[in-house]
């Protein structure tokens, strides 16, 4: 921190605009992610979920790039509603990402370790599972067996098995389920949209390009804020030398 401080003030004023931005930013992908959870999703709950409803939220990403990983953690931050049980876990908010062209468990033992890395230590805590649908089915999940955090993780690869019959078996049968298909490639044929739209609650087509175009729109200034979180820092550390 205290580098990042004394390398801003020894630039110029030219430049010291442009270190900004690499300090306070950071990745274009949490203002984009944001913007498409908070903006363009709508009704991710249905009509609300009450303290007494028997409904929870169903987020499926298809796609695992660094972008879907960002939009599973905005909806990560979201998904939080009163009627989860923590004594029986019931009602918890599901988030699943899809990779359709997986090659085999070791790709989606990396999309697990990607979404680790943007997410912290909430993977150490909460619950998940992968699974791999190859020749066989591979799984493995968390050590966990229960998890006071209330939003549980999929991550899943599909090469013996289409989009259409995962959601089909695994997700579209569940009554209880308020589903949301957020799609992040170009696999998907107009038809496999078509019966995604007719038998969940609502479909997205991500165009990241698009969102990319226009990120300067969805950021979030917090500069002021950090630059003063850094003085403070810098303050401490003077006050122990």
């Amino acid at each position: 921190m205290m580098k990042n401080i004394l390398r801003f003030f020894s630039k110029s004023q030219k430049s010291q605009s442009r270190h900004m931005e690499d300090i306070f930013e950071g990745d274009s992908n949490k203002y984009l992610s944001r913007h498409v959870v908070l903006d363009k999703i709508k009704n991710i709950d249905g009509n609300g979920i009450a303290y007494t409803s028997n409904k929870y939220v169903h987020v499926v990403i298809i796609g695992s790039d660094n972008f879907s990983m960002h939009i599973a953690r905005q909806a990560a931050i979201m998904c939080h509603y009163p009627n989860f049980n923590e004594k029986t876990g019931t009602n918890r908010s599901i988030i699943t990402i899809i990779e359709p062209q997986a090659g085999g468990k070791d790709d989606v033992e990396k999309m697990k370790n990607c979404f680790a890395e943007i997410t912290g230590n909430l993977l150490a805590e909460a619950l998940w599972n992968c699974r791999y649908y190859g020749e066989v089915t591979e799984e493995w999940q968390s050590p966990k067996e229960k998890s006071f955090i209330d939003v549980e993780f999929e991550f899943i690869g599909l090469k013996g098995k289409s989009i259409d019959e995962f959601i089909l078996q695994n997700i579209a049968q569940n009554s209880n389920a308020i589903v949301s298909i957020l799609d992040n490639t170009e696999i998907l044929d107009r038809e496999s949209v078509s019966w995604i739209i007719e038998h969940c609650c609502q479909y997205y087509k991500i165009e990241e390009k698009k969102l990319a175009d226009s990120v300067q729109d969805y950021r979030v200034n917090t500069r002021r804020a950090q630059i003063t979180n850094m003085l403070y820092n810098a303050g401490t550390h003077l006050k122990n030398i």
